[in-house]
């Protein structure tokens, strides 16, 4: 699996996973908020582990 990881990396011109995750950050997404529904979708779905 890392080595999969790291030629997609290659492929992508990525140096590091740092690099990787700071490039899919929320901060960084053109339109934050329209990433908050999917979130909302995941609490939903995690339900009683969160809560209880």
């Amino acid at each position: 699996m890392l080595a999969a990881a790291e030629a997609w990396m290659t492929e992508h011109e990525y140096e590091s996973f740092d690099q990787m995750r700071g490039a899919i950050s929320y901060t960084k997404a053109p339109n934050p908020s329209a990433l908050e529904p999917a979130n909302y979708v995941d609490l939903l779905r995690q339900g009683d582990e969160l809560w209880f």
